[in-house]
């Protein structure tokens, strides 16, 4: 049964700096390709000339297509016998809905492989040098997504609490009221934080301050592009190392988001829908 089905490659790619040779060798062998919001368009151009291309991304509540939708494509394109290539931002395992696309793909016993990809974390600690574990400061991190936060008051505590170095995913539209919870929980108004955006010329925002700047919007959202927030005591490597960081050329270095072609939002829902 397997040998007449496709099977489906998880790639993490984004910035087109930080692809790995094992996604490039994988995007080579695709039949059809379904990519998030946030790849750089010049990775689309290195997938076969044959290959079919689906924007399936979702950005700030815009969804060109739901998950079970996602799903659903996926399976589908495999059971043709089709390599089809789930090409997601940063590292596929972080935040990527993938859980439920292995559970979409396992019950129908379809095969598949997953490239990991160099995480948005690591991409901006490294190009704001940033270090995640430092033993003389926050020797440890966390991670958290700050799209949906969660109610319980004893999650607030332990973060709170918590003396390693935080990162926010997805936090830029609930900057303030992550700030609000960490101060009502104990965590001290000046503790350290950079707050770091992609504008639309691809270029990064930096706002760097105190928990207190986050919580009163001293320091608020700037873009409409990707946002992630450090808050720790390493964040004062941004400052004291800055001027030696090559990584501020950004005519080297840039974040390009790939924008959402003229009637591709609605090219995966058509597909579905006449099958």
């Amino acid at each position: 049964m397997i040998s007449n089905l496709g099977k489906v490659l998880f790639i993490g790619a984004g910035n087109i700096e930080n692809l790995t040779l094992g996604a490039l060798k994988a995007l080579k062998t695709v039949d059809t390709v379904l990519y998030d919001a946030l790849i750089d368009n010049e990775i689309l151009t290195l997938v076969p000339k044959h290959a079919k291309k689906f924007y399936v991304g979702k950005r700030s509540g815009k969804h060109s297509i739901d998950q079970p939708g996602i799903n659903k494509l996926m399976t589908l394109l495999a059971q043709r016998g089709e390599v089809v290539a789930r090409l997601k931002g940063g590292d596929p395992m972080i935040y990527s809905r993938i859980g439920e696309e292995l559970q979409s793909l396992t019950a129908q016993e379809i095969p598949f492989r997953i490239i990991p990809g160099v995480s948005s974390m690591s991409d901006i600690a490294a190009y704001s040098a940033i270090p995640l574990s430092y033993r003389n400061g926050n020797n440890e991190f966390r991670t958290i997504q700050g799209h949906h936060l969660s109610d319980k008051a004893s999650y607030w505590q332990d973060l709170a609490r918590y003396e390693g170095l935080i990162t926010v995913f997805m936090g830029s539209g609930n900057a303030m009221e992550i700030a609000k919870r960490l101060l009502l929980y104990g965590m001290t108004a000046k503790t350290p934080i950079l707050f770091i955006e992609s504008d639309k010329n691809s270029k990064k925002v930096f706002q760097k301050g105190i928990l207190a700047d986050l919580a009163s919007q001293n320091i608020s959202r700037k873009t409409s592009g990707p946002g992630l927030i450090f808050i720790g005591k390493n964040v004062e490597f941004w400052a004291e190392c800055r001027h030696l960081n090559l990584n501020f050329d950004y005519s080297s270095i840039k974040y390009r988001e790939n924008p959402l072609p003229k009637n591709q939002n609605s090219q995966a829902n058509i597909f579905l829908a006449s099958r």
